[in-house]
């Protein structure tokens, strides 16, 4: 992937970053734009560089290599206080002994607000944020949620040409979570302000951001839409870490879009890498994907597969497969309606005849 964005036409760009402490390289010649009042989720696993990456675009750590540029302006070599720039922290990280309305005031006390009407601004900021009546609640008298809700509010109160999010909402509970995700990401949208998350939560990523970038080992190993990333993910790795992924070892290409499954043709239309004729793939598909109770068919598009468990899920059920061919047994699982569930009586050991979509099949060049 394209590493070098351009920083014309973006609002936010991060060129060729490099970040190391010690012999550990954090962040290995990563860049990204983001567009005006553009959603930029950065995901992945723990001690990927996403934390990192965000302190460097605010500022917090100085980069080894490369540059940022905010607005147009190159801010490389710029401490956070002259960047402009809003930060929302996993923590909350909000002062215990003053207000809510003193948290979101502290830092117009300094700025180009002071002396103006700092309690009309804080008041609109709390209202904004759904925090009418709680000017004089201190954190420890509001629930978690509450407390972001200040801290978003205090990140906002300077109107930052940047919003960055570290794990904003991994501290609070699920429902909490689903509601204030959709708070922030309506927000956002509202105020038009370019927003960077940093976040290891897959469904936050897909339901807030614009766009996302994956990242691994310091490196973004794909960017684009969710869609994007969820229907056509790049690697292995990607398909795997965004959502649930069935992967099909050891299947050989036999010619244009056909592969060889033990003694099946499976049809693939995807191959995010060249893999030529001859060559070893494993085939990715996603639970959802797979279709159930097809005996139609012509033989040589279905593939037998036996019932070896079942687990309700309340909306959808999760039935797991077990593919005969090829040897050994390859674990196969499918995601269904509960609906489509109840109308199959599916049980335990029953053979059924599964179909693989070729539009829904990805093709990847076994490691």
């Amino acid at each position: 992937m394209d590493q070098t964005p351009d920083a014309g036409g973006s609002y936010l760009a991060a060129q060729h970053v490099v970040k190391r402490y010690g012999r550990f390289t954090a962040l290995n010649d990563v860049g990204f734009t983001a567009g005006k009042g553009e959603f930029i989720s950065v995901l992945g696993p723990s001690g990927c560089g996403k934390t990192t990456l965000l302190r460097v675009v605010a500022g917090l750590e100085r980069q080894d290599a490369g540059r940022v540029v905010i607005a147009g302006r190159d801010v490389s070599a710029l401490p956070v206080s002259r960047r402009n720039v809003g930060i929302v922290f996993q923590s909350y990280a909000l002062f215990p002994n003053l207000t809510a309305a003193d948290n979101v005031a502290y830092g117009l006390r300094s700025g180009p607000q002071a002396g103006g009407n700092i309690a009309r601004r804080v008041n609109e900021l709390l209202s904004l944020v759904g925090l009418t009546g709680l000017q004089g609640k201190y954190p420890a008298q509001l629930s978690g949620g509450q407390q972001q809700r200040v801290a978003l509010a205090r990140a906002m109160a300077l109107s930052p040409d940047i919003l960055l999010l570290d794990e904003p909402l991994s501290a609070l509970d699920a429902k909490v979570r689903a509601r204030l995700r959709s708070e922030i990401k309506g927000l956002q949208t509202r105020l038009g302000v370019t927003a960077v998350m940093v976040t290891h939560d897959q469904e936050e990523a897909l339901t807030m951001a614009d766009r996302i970038l994956v990242m691994d080992h310091g490196q973004v190993v794909q960017q684009g839409t969710p869609r994007t990333i969820y229907d056509r993910p790049a690697t292995p790795f990607v398909a795997a870490f965004i959502g649930s992924m069935n992967f099909l070892p050891g299947a050989q290409k036999r010619g244009q879009g056909v592969y060889q499954l033990g003694r099946r043709t499976v049809a693939v239309w995807r191959e995010p890498q060249p893999i030529e004729t001859g060559q070893t793939a494993t085939l990715g598909i996603r639970p959802e994907d797979v279709v159930l109770g097809h005996e139609e068919l012509p033989a040589d598009e279905r593939l037998p597969a036996r019932v070896s468990g079942l687990e309700f899920r309340g909306a959808t059920t999760r039935v797991s497969l077990a593919l005969a061919d090829p040897r050994p047994e390859t674990a196969l699982e499918a995601d269904l309606p509960a609906a489509k569930a109840r109308e199959l009586g599916l049980e335990t050991g029953r053979i059924l005849q599964i179909v693989l979509p070729p539009d829904r099949v990805s093709a990847y060049l076994a490691a």
